[in-house]
């Protein structure tokens, strides 16, 4: 299987965007998405770190070689974590033995949770700093925003000046030929 077609699996199973994987894994570009898909480069040893260590069910050997599976046998998603409505992106991941029910059902806590609250902990201060990263790009992106209209506006306010001073003009001469007819 291509580069391309292991990112495009892995995009489907996420249910995500290239872009939106980039900002989950701290990336100021999805750029790399779209050139591995145009095959301009393959999946690097540190993108496939990347991936692997923020998704831990997601081998990393299979990003680069394609060999095995794209998950871990051992970790399942229990559930995903939300707030007012919209999903965070943050899976809660909890380790089954294999060909065992023992722990289906279950919440985090009991077993615990494989990775213990540190983990979650430092996951969910990821998600947090995702969200304020998110945060100061729109804010940027709103005062851009909120530039163009003003330059839009000032350029609206020249072009009514000068169709007003050239409708005056147009006018004057318009008396001036009637004072000579008459």
């Amino acid at each position: 299987m291509a580069d391309y077609q292991r990112i495009e699996q892995l995009l489907k199973h996420l249910n995500m965007s290239a872009r939106a994987l980039a900002l989950a894994l701290g990336l100021k570009n999805p750029q790399i998405f779209y050139d591995i898909k145009a095959e301009k480069c393959g999946i690097s040893k540190e993108l496939a770190t990347k991936i692997q260590e923020r998704y831990l069910n997601v081998s990393a050997a299979w990003l680069l070689t394609g060999e095995g599976q794209m998950l871990k046998e051992s970790t399942t998603n229990v559930g995903e974590i939300s707030g007012s409505g919209n999903t965070v992106g943050m899976t809660v991941s909890q380790t089954i033995k294999r060909n065992s029910g023992q722990n289906a059902g279950r919440d985090i806590h009991n077993p615990p949770c494989p990775y213990g609250d540190k983990h979650f902990m430092a996951e969910l201060e990821a998600q947090r700093k995702l969200a304020e990263r998110q945060l100061e790009v729109y804010s940027a992106s709103l005062s851009q925003r909120d530039e163009q209209i003003r330059t839009a506006q000032s350029q609206i306010d020249t072009l009514i000046k000068q169709n007003q001073e050239q409708f005056n003009r147009f006018m004057a001469l318009l008396e001036m030929m009637q004072n000579k007819t008459v």
